[in-house]
């Protein structure tokens, strides 16, 4: 279904391209036109392809895990519970900040792209000026910014990965620790302990592993609505020929 969609979007997106007016292609790049018809459109891709009947899974996985869980022992199950909220924030968080900082770092590189594009299509006049080195420069500039971006992604990453693994294993001792007190308070059997607390932090992690999916999809719509004002804004000029 999501391939027929996107065969029917780029016909509608380059039927549009062609009939605008020549004064539009004036202020529209080339480059940039070729960006939407490649990325933005992969982007809507993998928003309506196979990322919903995962998101689908996970958050089943999700609703699953508690309701079982809770039905073993509700407060063993609101115990492991109490530490989800913190383990979601440290992974929004998380991901917040490296998907802003990639979004920078592939900025960064795609100046340096410009940049080795331009030079590359002109390369007779820079050599012509003796502009190898200031090019050089240029493209290095670029290059450097985008290396700091990527280095502050992985400090991000890896601290962010530890706070999610320190949330997540206290949660982990908590949970055991109660659970101990109940058992030896005759409330539970071990194995209740062990169903409830799998359950609930299976079902927890479940919803962070959704994430990802709902960022997709978030993406996919903000593509979608730059391509569907593309495809609806009409022609200054009336298009005489249908062929397209």
């Amino acid at each position: 279904v999501s391939y027929r969609q996107i065969l029917k979007l780029r016909m509608k997106l380059f039927s549009s391209v062609v009939h605008q007016e020549l004064g539009w292609f004036d202020t529209h790049e080339t480059s940039e036109l070729s960006t939407r018809f490649s990325e933005d459109v992969n982007k809507i891709q993998e928003g309506i392809g196979d990322k919903i009947s995962n998101l689908c899974h996970w958050l089943a996985t999700f609703v699953a895990g508690i309701v079982i869980g809770l039905s073993y022992d509700w407060k063993l199950g609101l115990v492991v519970l109490a530490m989800s909220p913190l383990l979601a924030v440290a992974g929004g968080l998380m991901t917040y900040l490296i998907s802003a900082t990639t979004s920078k770092e592939l900025a960064a590189y795609a100046k340096a792209g410009a940049v080795a594009e331009e030079v590359f299509s002109a390369i007779r006049t820079v050599v012509a000026f003796s502009g190898q080195k200031k090019e050089c420069q240029r493209y290095e500039k670029n290059l450097d910014e985008a290396k700091k971006f990527g280095i502050y992604k992985g400090i991000v990453n890896g601290g962010g990965m530890g706070v999610v693994f320190l949330v997540m294993y206290s949660s982990y001792s908590l949970a055991f620790w109660y659970g101990g007190q109940m058992i030896m308070n005759e409330e539970m059997t071990l194995g209740s302990v062990l169903i409830t607390f799998f359950s609930v932090a299976i079902g927890a992690i479940a919803l962070g592993q959704a994430g990802p999916y709902l960022q997709n999809i978030g993406a996919a719509r903000g593509a979608a609505y730059v391509l569907w004002g593309l495809i609806d804004r009409v022609s200054q000029f009336r298009v005489v020929s249908d062929f397209i």
